[in-house]
């Protein structure tokens, strides 16, 4: 039996709360990897900000506040470069990166990974692509390198959606140098598609074609307000009985989502009439969730640079929802443009996309049927298996690929 410990400073969180509350994609990743490890009759413990003790399908739980092993056979810090000295004598140590990956090359972080060496465990191609950047005028395509102005798609934004930013300074530039003289590059990398519950998966075609319903799915940060506005120029005078459906986790509560965000996460001085086509719903219940996300014609998602898988949109398109994303971060790999979707960075053809799958029943039924077909990822299940055979198996690929499981 091999020891597995894994720690996560996210939020606090065990596994029962998968059933009990809203969760994020890195919360609930982590509570279904623990769970697939254990399955595997591995001896797996997590630590996180949880209240304490707790056993949870095969799962020991512990606060970060107790005090770790000393060793285990394997240790999987999630995310945070901090966290990798947690089991100071792992045998085999493993950073999970679950959001973006540039995040490492903070001077300090950058320390870190070069003195414990861990063995990165990507979800995306677009992760593969940004770890460890090349010095700038090597790498001319590096988004380090390219700033927003530079950057066509960025062109078309506002500001918020505006590539990460650019080299102003030498401290920032000894930063990318150094991390790509330091930080662990291990060749393959190991990038494997997030798994999918298997409450998303496996559904059957809708029989009935769903009303004029479009859904946004994430934090209301995440271009909420640019979204709100292509929606008031752009979709709603051409469709105006459609809805647009607004989930995520957040603070509004039970109240008036308008009355709260109006000005900041929502544009100013709107009609009575475009309030009532923008829905702000309470955080909901995965339930109700997946119910929303199946009723809807479409998602609407412009995405956002921090992007590094986005787990609702997988979760949508498995559901057999169509989206229409801007092409920012992952978000291209989630979805098949023209076939389950569409990629589109110009904000008119962005709302003429929204406009064709909210009216064009035929179009719909096409990209919800493709959807069910092609992009059901993998479970949970297929994806501990390949987490286990990476990172425990004696070999890898050969040097100089790139290991990707493909979904």
């Amino acid at each position: 039996m091999t020891d597995i410990v894994l720690a996560d400073t996210t939020r606090r969180y065990d596994g029962r709360h998968l059933k009990t509350h809203p969760l994020g994609a890195t919360e609930s990743s982590v509570i279904y990897l623990a769970r697939e490890l254990a399955r595997r009759r591995h001896n797996v413990t997590v630590f996180t900000h949880c209240d304490g003790a707790v056993e949870d399908e095969g799962v020991q739980w512990l606060p970060l506040s107790n005090a770790p092993p000393a060793t285990c056979d394997l240790y999987i810090a999630v995310q945070h470069t901090e966290l990798l000295g947690f089991v100071r004598h792992a045998k085999r140590r493993i950073l999970w990166v679950l959001w973006q990956p540039n995040h490492l090359e903070h001077y300090r972080r950058i320390l870190r990974m070069w003195w414990y060496r861990p063995i990165p465990v990507l979800g995306s191609l677009h992760q593969a692509r940004i770890y460890a950047p090349f010095p700038p005028h090597l790498d001319g395509l590096h988004p380090h390198c390219v700033t927003a102005d530079s950057s066509g798609t960025a062109k078309r934004w506002s500001k918020q959606l505006s590539g990460p930013r650019p080299i102003r300074n030498l401290r920032r530039l000894a930063e990318v140098w150094a991390a790509a003289i330091l930080l662990a590059r291990p060749e393959p990398h190991i990038v494997i598609p997030l798994g999918l519950p298997d409450d998303i998966r496996g559904r059957l075609p809708l029989e009935t074609t769903p009303g004029r319903r479009a859904i946004f799915a994430s934090n209301p940060v995440r271009n909420l307000r640019r979204l709100v506005e292509i929606w008031v120029t752009s979709i709603l005078p051409r469709v105006p009985d459609a809805v647009l459906d607004v989930f995520g986790i957040h603070d509004v509560g039970t109240g008036d989502g308008w009355q709260a965000w109006e000005g900041s996460l929502l544009p100013s001085n709107m009609s009575p009439a475009v309030k009532a086509s923008v829905r702000i719903h309470p955080t909901a219940t995965r339930a109700v969730l997946i119910d929303a996300m199946r009723s809807s014609r479409v998602m609407l998602y412009l995405g956002h640079e921090c992007e590094a898988f986005c787990m609702a949109l997988a979760e949508a398109q498995a559901l057999g929802t169509p989206a229409v994303i801007a092409p920012v971060a992952a978000l291209p790999e989630r979805v098949i443009d023209g076939v389950t979707g569409f990629h589109r960075a110009d904000p008119g053809e962005f709302a003429e996309a929204a406009v064709a799958l909210l009216t064009e029943d035929g179009l719909w039924r096409r990209q919800h049927e493709a959807s069910l077909r092609l992009r059901q990822g993998i479970s949970w299940t297929e994806y501990g298996g390949r987490f286990e055979a990476a990172t425990l198996g004696d070999t890898l690929p050969l040097q100089g690929s790139v290991l990707q499981s493909p979904d």
